[in-house]
């Protein structure tokens, strides 16, 4: 079943409504990053069958009308999702300075005080106005076991508060000896995935197998499926 379609339950009835003539765009992983362009009939399927097949006809497998299986589970404009966000606790910005100078990770996303920091309610907010109903968070893969942690937190608490808005992902350290207890916390706390996991910085080789495998372990006995930055 095609993701967005299975969680088309989970959309909320505080999403504010759309105008009836405004755009959206859906980036959703079914359209395999086809932006599908929602207008109100009859402009819609003209606009889909131009930007899924381009202007010439002799691409087209079905005729103008028709679409194939895969071509018509692309056409869904149920939910719109951002599968790539990034919230971090409030007082997080309050140790800007601190925490630049202890974890490589955040030094290279924050160190600049002009670099923005979102936290949860700046992301429904920002939902909220560009019409995006559910946004899937992913941690940093952060340097230290305890940044991992305290960011975690703050998802896991994000999550129970918005559990109809975002879906969470959890961080861990894989040198860290508690890594697959976190995984394990943190699926209790209705995590659904493991990332991002950042082999150069948080310095781990993803071929290790002895460092590895309990992570992949840990994560398919959680149904957690993992990130990693490249």
């Amino acid at each position: 079943m095609p993701k967005t379609r299975a969680l088309e339950g989970l959309r909320s009835p505080s999403i504010p409504a759309r105008k009836a003539n405004t755009p959206r765009i859906n980036y959703s992983m079914v359209s395999h990053s086809t932006p599908i362009l929602t207008t109100p009939e009859p402009e819609k399927k003209r606009v889909f069958m131009k930007l899924l097949w381009g202007q010439s006809p002799k691409n087209r497998t079905k005729s103008e009308g028709e679409l194939t299986p895969r071509q018509a589970a692309c056409y869904n404009a149920g939910v719109i999702i951002d599968f790539h966000t990034h919230i971090v606790p409030p007082e997080i910005k309050e140790r800007r300075h601190d925490l630049a100078l202890r974890d490589q990770c955040f030094r290279d996303l924050f160190a600049d005080p002009k670099a923005r920091l979102a936290t949860a309610e700046d992301l429904i907010e920002s939902m909220d106005h560009d019409g995006i109903d559910i946004s899937v968070v992913l941690n940093f893969g952060w340097a230290s076991a305890d940044l991992c942690r305290e960011t975690n937190d703050y998802i896991m608490e994000s999550v129970s508060r918005y559990p109809e808005r975002i879906v969470g992902f959890c961080s861990v350290q894989p040198n860290s000896k508690d890594a697959v207890s976190e995984i394990e916390r943190c699926a209790r706390g209705g995590i659904r995935g493991i990332g991002e996991m950042m082999p150069d910085i948080q310095g781990f080789d993803l071929g290790n197998k002895t460092l590895m495998s309990p992570i992949i372990e840990a994560a398919k006995e959680t149904n957690m499926c993992i990130l990693t930055h490249s």
